[in-house]
């Protein structure tokens, strides 16, 4: 999630079609605005062990300041998940059961993503984002309830623009809320990720003496954007998430995590850590009363941009794969 405050309007700057953009011009307040967020959302998941796509989207929503609109999650006091202290090991975290809502990967093979932006101040009918390669619209979405949010509707694995780097065009509307405005070099799209280790056996789940090591490494298919630059520093983290099999169809909280902190990009899991998982009694599937999600998330941070009104925008974008394991109770 991404933050921005503004103290004040601003007029729309001239801008040339697909992101030859002249400077920002003439850009001097227009009178009293709210102070108001900008929320960014740039993501691209893979669930099912890369076979299916669970979030795909470039979002953006405006609200006040002071004002938190939460749709995917709604309980803004989510438990914390606890990260190591040094690179190549683990921390585990109990997360209250009654407490806990579903998480964001809640969606690998169990219930929909729900991760999504969402404000309660509209600006004009579209947003557009300008690449060398291409141009992409955010549409106006009303939501009901006076929530709004803008949004691709066209994303998807085959479009998604893995490794290029946009420029935030806001046009300036007559009667907006928010005012117009354009950022060069706003924000790089992550490169692709490609999980290659480990890899689950038959079907699509993969079954796991909870005891035992696990060997994990994946790729990164091109190179890191170079946004104003500055090569995207990145990221990432490694994660178990112990649930309940689902109730009637509805997903349930995690209630455990265990994070990782890989030096590169592969890590040994030792056996110790994953212990602290709770597995299945068996290794049959059939009868399993618990699952546990692994997946790697990697987030590139862009530079901070000074906007003409003199505040600081900086836009994360994150890629992340992996699937649904079954962790048994091995005997030694």
């Amino acid at each position: 999630m991404v933050l921005l405050l503004a103290a004040c309007g601003i007029e729309n700057a001239v801008v040339e079609p697909r992101g030859e953009a002249a400077e920002p011009a003439a850009l001097q307040p227009v009178g009293d605005v709210p102070e108001f967020r900008m929320k960014v959302d740039v993501a691209f998941q893979q669930g099912n062990w890369g076979a299916d796509t669970t979030r795909c989207q470039i979002q953006v929503a405006f609200e006040p300041e002071g004002e938190h609109v939460d749709a995917g999650h709604g309980n803004t006091d989510r438990p914390v998940i606890e990260f190591p202290e040094t690179v190549d090991s683990c921390a585990y975290s109990w997360l209250s059961e009654d407490d806990a809502p579903p998480s964001e990967d809640n969606n690998n093979g169990y219930g929909d993503d729900n991760w999504q932006e969402v404000g309660s101040i509209a600006g004009p009918e579209r947003i557009w984002i300008h690449s060398d390669w291409r141009t992409i619209e955010l549409e106006k979405i009303e939501l009901g309830d006076g929530l709004v949010r803008y949004e691709w509707a066209d994303c998807s694995e085959e479009t998604f623009p893995f490794g290029e780097v946009f420029d935030l065009d806001v046009p300036g509307t007559q009667g907006a809320d928010v005012p117009g405005f354009y950022v060069s070099e706003a924000f790089g799209v992550a490169p692709r990720l490609d999980l290659y280790a480990p890899v689950p056996g038959d079907g699509d789940w993969l079954v796991h003496a909870a005891t035992s090591p696990l060997y994990t490494a994946w790729d990164h298919i091109g190179e890191a954007p170079i946004v104003r630059d500055e090569e995207l520093p990145r990221w990432t983290g490694v994660f178990f998430r112990n649930y309940e099999k689902a109730d009637q169809g509805q997903p349930m909280p995690e209630f455990g995590a265990l994070a990782c902190l890989p030096e590169n990009d592969r890590m040994h899991i030792q056996g110790p850590d994953i212990a602290q998982l709770e597995p299945n009694a068996e290794e049959r599937l059939d009868t399993a009363e618990l699952y546990a999600s692994f997946q790697v998330d990697v987030q590139y941070q862009n530079p901070s941009i000074e906007l003409p009104w003199g505040q600081s925008l900086t836009i994360l974008s994150t890629v992340t794969d992996g699937g649904i394991v079954h962790l048994w109770d091995s005997p030694e």
